[in-house]
């Protein structure tokens, strides 16, 4: 037999047997019978329409926590045909049929869309399957779908790291496929970004070692994401305004760029040399953008979209902590330095929680070992946390972050479960440190930490350096050219800081005895003339750090607000609108009430009771319809545009009206006109 022979036999085995398995896989995804019509009031459909917008503009309620409700429309429509979940033993079989497909795929451009589109839909199935797992009671089951999960996500890191990969070598051949490849890799990458926000609203609903089997995979392979953002030489206005279209559809276009501050400090912690410029520039000009925006509404709309904001904050306390304490120091104003401090605390209070559950030498390495880097900058949350722990003040005491020895038994057993379990984390730390840099103190000069705390420090980084100073001091393997740079480093800080308290503006002048008790507790020295001032300073620093406790934002008297800036198109509201209906429908199915439908006015609640009510019996699926007194619009899912820059306006403007149902009426095309096809205006399809 010839080779060509061989060839077309072989080639008909393939075939045949993708034939199969893909008529198996189709097998397993779920029909939808073709349904009954259900029409809405108009009342109704303007209430609707009206919780739509104020998704799209300030995002689901944080509180609602269930995965699909939380999805954009085309995540929603993706998880609805995605079939079968890894927990199916049917899975491999659509694993294999991914496979297959790669493999007959013979250009790199084609391999690397299909690559990038299944690992699209096995993040959306990692968080299906944490959300199940949440709820599963039998721990054989829960641990299978965390495993599961954790799985899928590394794949997915992994598919980043090879298209990365893929890209150094397309650059270096100068091959024409590199550019569009690029393209590609960015679009998937900001769908990616997108769903962390969803993976650590998943994170915290899991226990302490589960949130660290996966928190430690989502960070593992945060490098190839930060390359792949950064690549392309795109300018960082445009690389910023692009990732925020993308993030806007999940937590609203009020938020969008707030949001991606905090992201793309995530990508900065573990991104190269090369790739840390351009994300921290894209970060500075994000955060002058939102604070000249959100300047310009009136005090009490601008409070009250602050403290909406925080219900969006969870994940790793660590990175979290980082993210807002940079962008509440970048702030020039100090009426927004103070209304940001509240994000901090939201980190603060997540971390007290893991706090609580760390009761093991075990799992507080572990727990260090996935959140806590060597950069001293990951320290300033214990200090933090420490302050709000030992509250109220004791003045005189020396403050557990100036120690590194273990403190006597008796005074141990007076410490709050929090309190020693973060007494342990920081021996444990400092210990890292010493290993870090006992013996490379080029490298200490050059943390992200020192970079900071050098320009504008505060009393956490003090105390930080301080801490630091400490675990030299006490590490073994040191050398004395260590503990030289880093007490040159810390006296460095210290000088700044005490600057900084001279021309601060005198509030409330302590007496000397009061003065010499804070100094000594804070362990700063300096001239007898600056003693009251710099006490004061340090002083004020840690009140309001005990008090920002009190200040957590009050989600029930939260009043949504509709900026104008970056309003969602007509187009966008009707999607959204047809994805709510649809939810809703779904879960009157299956006998549940949707958590979208308690959003809505009482009225409403009564209209969907009583036309859902028949859905839950068993006959053919209904499907809606929206009275209009003209025919009603069908999105039909098309291909979506590419990510450019929005032409629109800035996260935030002048708000001119709060969330009610007022929407207007849909309009919908003539009878004689063809069935539309929406487009999304800032969401591509994968």
């Amino acid at each position: 037999m010839s080779r060509k022979n061989q060839y077309t036999d072989k080639m008909r085995h393939f075939l045949t047997l993708y034939t199969i398995l893909l008529l198996l896989l189709i097998s397993t995804v779920p029909v939808h019978a073709q349904a009954n019509s259900i029409t809405f009031s108009s009342p109704a459909r303007q209430a609707i329409s009206a919780l739509a917008k104020g998704a799209l503009t300030t995002g689901v309620n944080p509180r609602i926590t269930a995965v699909k409700t939380r999805l954009d429309p085309h995540d929603y429509a993706t998880v609805k045909t995605i079939g079968v979940l890894p927990d199916s033993p049917w899975y491999v079989f659509k694993s294999l049929g991914r496979t297959i497909g790669f493999f007959f795929t013979f250009d790199q451009v084609g391999k690397t869309h299909r690559q990038l589109k299944a690992g699209n839909q096995k993040t959306l199935e990692a968080l299906l399957l944490i959300e199940k797992a949440a709820k599963e009671n039998s721990p054989k089951k829960h641990d299978r779908l965390i495993a599961l999960a954790d799985s899928n996500l590394d794949s997915v890191g992994s598919d980043f790291d090879q298209v990365r990969q893929t890209l150094e070598k397309l650059n270096t051949a100068n091959s024409p496929d590199a550019a569009i490849i690029q393209d590609e890799a960015f679009r998937f990458a900001g769908q990616y970004l997108k769903h962390q926000v969803l993976l650590q609203e998943q994170e915290d609903r899991l226990n302490n070692a589960d949130f660290l089997t996966i928190e430690s995979t989502r960070v593992k392979h945060l490098g190839s994401l930060a390359d792949i953002v950064v690549a392309g030489n795109r300018k960082p206005e445009v690389l910023s305004e692009q990732l925020a279209q993308t993030l806007s559809s999940q937590v609203g276009s009020n938020y969008s760029r707030l949001s991606l501050l905090a992201i793309l400090r995530d990508l900065e912690n573990d991104a190269g040399p090369a790739a840390r410029v351009p994300l921290q520039t894209a970060q500075s000009l994000l955060q002058k953008e939102f604070e000249a925006k959100l300047t310009k509404l009136e005090k009490t709309q601008r409070i009250k979209l602050i403290k909406r904001y925080s219900g969006f904050i969870h994940g790793s306390p660590v990175r979290q902590f980082q993210a807002y304490n940079l962008i509440a120091k970048s702030f020039t104003s100090r009426e927004m330095k103070l209304l940001t401090a509240g994000f901090k605390d939201k980190a603060a209070q997540n971390f007290k929680s893991h706090l609580t559950a760390l009761a093991n030498g075990t799992d507080q390495r572990r727990f260090i070992q996935t959140l806590f880097g060597s950069d001293p900058v990951d320290l300033r949350l214990l200090a933090y946390t420490e302050i709000q722990l030992q509250k109220p003040k004791v003045l005189g005491v020396t403050t557990l972050m100036a120690q590194t020895r273990p403190l006597s038994a008796q005074t141990t057993g007076q410490l709050p479960v929090q309190l020693e379990h973060l007494r342990q984390l920081k021996t444990i730390l400092g210990n890292k440190l010493c290993q870090a840099y006992g013996q490379n103190p080029k490298t200490l000069k050059q943390t992200r930490f020192f970079a900071q705390a050098a320009a504008t420090p505060d009393i956490l980084d003090l105390r930080v350096a301080q801490f630091l100073t400490q675990a030299l001091k006490t590490c073994d393997s040191r050398t004395p050219e260590a503990l030289a740079t880093v007490m040159a480093l810390t006296t460095q800080v210290e000088q700044t800081y005490i600057n900084q308290a001279r021309q601060a503006p005198v509030t409330k002048l302590l007496t000397r005895l009061e003065a010499k008790e804070i100094l000594q507790e804070e362990q700063i020295v300096t001239s007898s003339q600056d003693e009251q001032k710099v006490a004061e300073q340090a002083a004020e620093e840690v009140r309001r750090i005990e008090e920002e406790t009190a200040n957590n934002p009050d989600e029930k008297n939260t009043v949504e607000l509709i900026i104008q800036s970056n309003e969602p198109t007509r187009e966008e509201i009707v999607q959204k609108e047809e994805q709510i209906i649809e939810e809703i429908v779904d879960s009157a199915k299956s006998g549940e009430t949707n958590p979208l439908v308690e959003e809505l006015p009482a009225e409403t609640q009564k209209e969907i009771t009583r036309q859902t009510t028949p859905v839950a019996s068993p006959t053919p699926a209904i499907s809606i319809t929206v009275a209009s007194p003209t025919p009603v619009v069908t999105v039909v899912p098309t291909a979506g545009a590419t990510l450019e820059p929005s032409s629109t306006g800035t996260v935030i403007e002048q708000a001119v009206e709060t969330v009610a149902p007022t929407a207007e009426p849909i309009i919908s095309p003539t009878p004689a006109a063809p069935k539309p096809t929406l487009k999304p205006a800032t969401m591509p399809a994968l």
